[in-house]
């Protein structure tokens, strides 16, 4: 057997589970951590494939401010 310490307070899903959970979810928070350049879709060059589009009602945190938020308990 593998024990995990101090196992992640979040879990990771794939593309189907999240499709999945925003079916079946209300009041889903998503966080979106892209850097604002692609959260805004203005890459330029050639990695302008870098612009993705959003995903609605997403909340945008820079990843390096991801860990000092402040997150409601009701994760």
């Amino acid at each position: 057997k593998t024990i995990i310490e101090n196992p992640a307070p979040y879990v990771l899903v794939d593309a189907y589970r999240a499709l999945q959970l925003l079916e079946k979810t209300k009041n889903l928070a998503i966080y979106d951590t892209r850097p604002t350049e692609e959260y805004n879709n203005t890459v330029a060059g050639k990695s302008d494939y870098l612009n993705l589009g959003h995903i609605r009602n997403a909340i945008h945190v820079e990843e390096s401010a991801f860990a000092s938020q402040q997150w409601p308990s009701d994760k």
